[in-house]
């Protein structure tokens, strides 16, 4: 008996089981899995591409229509504390939304009036559905603070078209907002507070959200307060909230990179840490009116003391780490006279190696933030006396090699060995002096290296 013939294209439960996929499939993912079934052939893969394409359009309908509110559902890449939902809510509660309102999502579609007013409609929905289906789009977890998350986020939809307005003029914070702003933002969260009373509070957690650098809310902070930078009135207001945090993030990450070795840092994470923390320090000087002795005050004093003595610290400890890495030995010249030349018998996976090469990456990064915190200057000075030790160093080290004055206890016995052992080490000074961003002295040592190993 012959089998009966295959369907070649997606059955109803194979999409329903892909489109439930695809809905909890990141974007950079969904745009893979829609450039893999172009290239496949079959009627299955040319189904799955539609599918792929019905929710990339869901999700571009979506982020129209809810606009600055989906950035509520990221978590901040900073680590500073902020209003945020759980990821799965969002598409849920857009589902919700549609349901209710089936036939406006392809009015989204174009830019203009139309679609404003329609996706503060739908933003609407999502505030109704926050308060009355709650189960449907966030089961009970058991968490204590779920129902106080629900209203957050049902009072942040009823803000939408406040939010959204305000989302173009962002751009401005970043810079010198115009009185006209300034005056639009507070009025703006007058109205934020006859809608809820923690309308205020929730406007600007939108807008922070937004915000990639999250020292830049202390600028709408002082704006949004009618005393502006009065810093008494402030900290006893809903907006203090605002300045909290950032100084909570800004102590732990000084807690982090006051570890006392570097070498147990990542130089990447060093960087960012200490700009991150020039920057908000820079920040509260240049918007808030602080008196030193005041409680956010003390702490901005105390953080800045605490940046400047990391950096200080990290910056001192590269000589010392340079002279164990690379070594002096005293040698005779001439009857009682002597002098240092560099040893060349150095064990190249010794730690004080790995310890010279992370104090050189550490000292590099710091380029931004000593400038921010006002010690440029003695970075500067750090750097060329560690360029001027290495390059001399590596000079002398040539000529030993050119002359033959090998006489290195610790290196193979061949004088070939001892030489390719030497303009090794040689070698990793100069990635050192590159590391440090002195490239003509890198460059002028592996001239000598490269013209030593042709004689």
């Amino acid at each position: 008996m012959s089998q009966p013939a295959r369907s070649s294209r997606l059955s109803a439960d194979h999409r329903v089981a892909l489109e439930s996929l695809l809905t909890a499939t990141p974007d950079a993912v969904l745009g893979a899995i829609g450039e893999m079934s172009r290239a496949l052939p079959g009627a299955r893969a040319a189904d799955l591409e539609h599918l792929v394409e019905a929710e990339a359009l869901n999700r571009t309908r979506r982020a129209r229509a809810f606009g600055p509110l989906t950035a509520l559902f990221v978590e901040r890449g900073d680590g500073v504390e902020a209003l945020t939902f759980p990821t799965h809510v969002l598409s849920r509660l857009w589902a919700e939304a549609l349901t209710r309102e089936p036939d406006l999502a392809p009015a989204l579609d174009a830019d203009g009036p139309r679609a404003d007013i329609v996706a503060d409609r739908l933003c609407a929905r999502a505030a109704a559905v926050a308060r009355d289906g709650a189960e449907r789009i966030w089961p009970d977890d058991g968490s204590a603070d779920r129902p106080a998350q629900l209203e957050a986020l049902a009072t942040a939809f009823d803000l939408s078209a406040l939010a959204r307005r305000l989302g173009r003029s962002l751009p401005a914070w970043s810079g010198r907002p115009t009185e006209a702003q300034a005056v639009e933002l507070r009025a703006a969260l007058r109205e934020a507070g006859d809608i809820h009373p923690d309308g205020p509070e929730r406007l600007l957690d939108i807008l922070f959200a937004q915000m990639g650098d999250a020292w830049l809310i202390l600028k709408v902070v002082v704006e949004a307060s009618p005393v502006g930078g009065g810093e008494a009135l402030l900290r006893q207001s809903d907006l203090a909230v605002f300045v909290e945090r950032l100084l909570a993030q800004l102590e732990r990450r000084l807690d982090r990179v006051g570890l006392a070795v570097p070498a147990a840092l990542d130089p990447a994470v060093f960087q960012d840490d200490l700009a991150w923390c020039a920057s908000v320090l820079s920040e509260f000087d240049a918007a808030l009116d602080l008196h030193p002795k005041s409680p956010w005050g003390a702490r901005v004093r105390d953080a800045r003391s605490r940046a400047g003595a990391r950096l200080t610290r990290t910056m001192r400890a590269l000589d010392k780490t340079l002279s164990k890495a690379f070594p002096l030995r005293r040698v005779a010249v001439v009857g009682m006279m002597s002098r240092d030349t560099p040893r060349l018998d150095v064990d190249l996976k010794a730690p004080e190696i790995a310890a010279a090469e992370a104090g050189a990456r550490h000292v590099a990064a710091l380029r931004g933030p000593a400038a921010l915190l006002g010690c440029e200057a003695e970075r500067v000075r750090v750097v060329q006396a560690a360029v001027d030790r290495l390059f001399n160093q590596g000079d002398q080290a040539i000529d030993a090699i050119n002359d033959g004055d090998l006489e290195i206890d610790a290196a193979p016995g061949d004088p070939r060995q001892r030489a390719a052992h030497a303009r090794t080490v040689v070698s990793r000074m100069a990635d050192l002096l590159e590391t440090l961003d002195a490239a003509d002295a890198a460059r002028t040592l592996r001239r000598r290296i490269a013209s030593s190993a042709r004689r």
